[in-house]
This record gives C-alpha cells, structure tokens and sequence, in this order.
C-alpha cells in the first residue's frame, strides 16, 4: 500500500478518535436466518457463487519447483495443482480420463515429471498431457492429445494460486481485485517465507466464518481478555471494490502518531488489516507477518466448514529467538479463534436454525459485513431484487 494512503487513512482514524466519529452504514440490514442452513442456499452459493468466482486454489510456495504438485479437495471438486517444467502453475481436474479414478491421492512432496493413475497406469505430465497408456492396443483410435486432464482456469498472482471451477471461463485476476490490487502488490507475499499452516473443521456456515473478520463490535466484549486489549473497540475504516472489502481495525497505539513525523507513520504497524477477497479468502496484514485464510463450505452439509491459516513471515525463521516469537504469535491466534470466536460461531449456527428468529440483524456500525452478506444475497437468495435494482 502506497505510504501516501496509509497517511490518510490513519488521519481518518485521528479524527475519529478526536471526535468520537463512526464509519456507519447508510441503515440496518437484515438477512433471513435461512441464509445460513438451508439447502436451498448451498445448493444457490454453489452454482452462482463458487463455480464462476476466481478462488483462491493454492499459494505459490507449495508449488516451489517445477515438478512438485499439490492436490485439493476442499471445494468439493477434486483439484490437482502442478508446475510443470515450464515453471507455469497449472490446475486440472484430479481425475484420470479412463475410468475417473484419481491421478494424485497425496499432496505432493517430490518431485514428479508424470503422474501415473493407481488404478489402471494411465500416465500424465504436469502439463496434463496424456504420456501412456498400458496396452494402448486395446484402445484402437483414442488419441492421447484429445484425452489430458481436464484442465481449469488458472493465474498465480501474489503468491497465490488462483483459479475458476468452470472449464474455459476467461478470468483477469488484476481486474478482479481492481484497486486493492495495487495494494496487495505491495505486501510481498511472493517474497514471504511460510512458517505453517493451521487446519480446522467447525459446524458453523462457512458465511459465519468469513463474518468473523468483519467486524470489531464484538472486540470488547468476546475477547476483552485476550486482543481486546490492543485495539479501539467497535470501530474500523472501511473502503469496498465491487464484492471485495478492506477494513482496518485500528490498534490503540494509534495515540502515539500525532508525536511521529508522517514519514514514520506506518499502517501496519498500527492496526490489523483485513482484505477479504470475495468470496472465501481473508489476507490479514499485521506487524510482522502475514496471514492467509481460505474458509471452505462443506459441500453437503451448509453447517459445516473447514478453515485453513497460512502464516507467513516477511524473513526466514531461521533462529530460536524468531522461531518462539512467531510461534508465540501463532499459539496467540489459535487460542483467540479456537477458544473465542468458533465457540460463538456454533452457538450462533445452533441458534439460528432453533427458529427463535427469522431474520439476522447488521447494525449501521458494521459496514463491511453487511456489504459481503449483501452481495452473497445479491448473488442468491435475493438476485431477482438486485437484477431488477441494476436495470432500474
């Protein structure tokens, strides 16, 4: 992010806290409960939401080398990510065209020039190429160039792979991100270093997930005794880019800017900054590291979710000192999610299914998750409504 927009929005913050101002939304807004356990809408948020949105399939680092591979599974559809000798990041339907048996039942590890089908041996390259077939006298007049992987759209971007799940589907992931690309061009995570991942599986919608990055309302009261502490209670900057939202959760050292030169201003150094990449990837900015989370919907059940966290460094943690800190930070955060927000996020499941209500209620002070439940709805349950708004 440019240092010149980093001194403006901490201005914005200034002023707020000087003058007990709010970013408020223009009104409340009000999701029906149904949004969040329904069928219905699984099956709406599948079709019209993750089969045609650019997703985020993978990070560049777990393709490190030409001939390492990556498997998938995560968005219900079986994917294989490669790269190939070219150094090129592929992706392509895990699925042998012989008999639809898996080409890949790992996660990589070494590497590979081909693939190899468990069940029959049907072999491919990590370009996708069909390269043999044992006893291809059996299969008189099939031509190996017409039968490689299925492959899918896909552009590595910074440090992330990003994909389509629908086959030719043109996708312009600049474009995509639109301003905020600029931004994220700027943090360097094709450069960072990746210190772990942290998988967990909750019975919570995987909206609710995504929610929780979204608002800093309940900062003073759900984790007053853990990060509450650090930052301004119910209180944010949010800018939007189409579907996609930066919010900026001010830390309260903030109060010591107005005794630093503006060129020593940093905005990270004083806030967490949360870019959630629509439809299901938040890009945390904090002080010294970077976190990357995907929160993946369970294909057959909507209550369900899992969620993974990429923890990445701006160096290599190469000694005791910078491994205990960073894995200090990484103890800290789990422990908040794991014991603070996903409990909430069950009780919420549960209680929004047990009919107490019919709706879900956004207060104007949370602008930013009312913009992406929006737009889901937008998308969904509500789309005639928005179609009928935009040709008005």
């Amino acid at each position: 992010m440019k240092h010149d927009l980093q001194i403006e929005i901490l201005k914005k913050i200034l002023h707020n806290e000087a003058t007990g101002e709010k970013q408020l939304a223009p009104a409340m807004t009000q999701i029906p409960v149904a949004a969040y356990f329904s069928d219905e809408q699984r099956l709406l948020e599948r079709d019209q939401i993750f089969k045609t949105a650019p997703l985020v399939f993978g990070m560049s680092h777990e393709l490190a080398e030409a001939g390492t591979y990556k498997t998938n599974d995560r968005y219900g559809v079986p994917l294989l990510l490669t790269r190939a000798a070219d150094g090129v990041a592929r992706t392509f339907l895990n699925v042998c065209r012989h008999r639809g048996a898996r080409v890949a039942n790992d996660d990589g590890g070494q590497v590979r020039k081909v693939l190899s089908c468990p069940y029959h041996g049907w072999s491919y390259d990590l370009s996708g190429e069909l390269v043999h077939i044992p006893g291809a006298e059996s299969f008189p007049g099939l031509d190996p160039s017409c039968n490689g992987l299925v492959e899918l759209p896909t552009e590595e971007r910074h440090g992330l792979v990003w994909g389509c799940l629908t086959p030719g589907a043109p996708l312009d992931i600049a474009a995509y991100i639109g301003s905020f690309d600029e931004d994220l061009a700027g943090f360097g995570l094709e450069e960072a270093h990746f210190l772990c991942q942290e998988v967990t599986a909750q019975q919570f919608n995987w909206k609710i997930g995504v929610d929780t990055f979204l608002e800093s309302y309940h900062f003073g009261v759900l984790h007053r005794n853990s990060i509450g502490p650090l930052f301004q209670h119910d209180t944010c900057i949010v800018d939007v880019d189409g579907p996609h939202i930066r919010e900026i959760f001010p830390r309260k050292s903030t109060a010591m800017l107005e005794q630093m030169p503006l060129e020593q201003w940093d905005l990270p150094d004083h806030s967490a900054m949360v870019y959630v990449l629509y439809p299901n990837t938040a890009w945390v900015m904090q002080r010294d590291h970077i976190e990357l989370w995907r929160i993946y919907p369970d294909p057959h059940e909507s209550g369900r979710c899992v969620l993974t966290m990429d923890f990445m460094t701006p160096e290599p943690v190469i000694d005791e000192k910078a491994r205990v800190h960073f894995q200090k930070n990484v103890d800290i955060l789990m422990k908040t999610v794991l014991e603070e927000d996903f409990p909430a996020g069950v009780g919420i499941q549960a209680g929004l299914r047990c009919g107490a209500q019919t709706h879900v209620t956004f207060g104007r002070n949370e602008p930013a998750l009312a913009h992406f439940e929006r737009t889901i709805a937008s998308q969904t349950w509500d789309r005639d409504s928005a179609v009928a708004e935009a040709a008005e």
